[in-house]
């Protein structure tokens, strides 16, 4: 699943946020990280409800930076 963001330079922290919490995931793009979903045992919206929350959780604490899962 894949996740955009505004700031390219905050995609290693995001990348080593998802680590920690035990998501596989890699840059794609400068502005995107792809999120291995295996996890979800195939449930693809369960899934994609997780990690909105994750994301949501974590740009929070970044006034100004936008994350966009899935797109």
């Amino acid at each position: 699943m894949r996740i955009r963001i505004n700031d390219p330079t905050a995609a290693d922290e995001l990348l080593a946020a998802l680590a920690a919490a035990d998501c596989v995931a890699e840059r794609t793009d400068d502005d995107a990280v792809e999120v291995d979903v295996r996890w979800a045992d195939g449930d693809h919206r369960q899934a994609e409800i997780e990690l909105s929350f994750f994301v949501k959780a974590w740009q929070a604490q970044r006034p100004g930076l936008v994350a966009v899962v899935g797109a």
